[in-house]
């Protein structure tokens, strides 16, 4: 994918998953390799730990918890029409 984008409780399950999936390679460089451009929604079901370990990769956070009238799903879907994947995202 040129883009990714977890909703808020979908990065925890890309973090805790994404190793279980490659069982024989190391679960940072795993973690590194499949981590999100962006988390988008309320980070009501974020785990802390799961947000900073992502934001330090350079993941942009986006709080949207003002935003109660739509769920996270359609911020997402928000944020990649407001942000389209070029060519030259990874």
């Amino acid at each position: 994918a040129r883009l990714r984008v977890c909703a808020d409780g979908g990065a925890n399950r890309v973090f805790d998953g994404m190793p279980d999936l490659l069982p024989g390679e190391d679960p940072d460089e795993v973690r590194v390799r499949y981590k999100p451009d962006a988390i988008e929604g309320d980070m009501d079901s974020v785990r802390p730990e799961v947000k900073e370990y992502y934001s330090s990769l350079g993941t942009q956070i986006i709080d949207d918890s003002p935003d109660q009238d739509t769920t996270d799903l359609n911020k997402c879907i928000s944020f990649i029409t407001r942000n389209p994947p070029g060519p030259d995202n990874s």
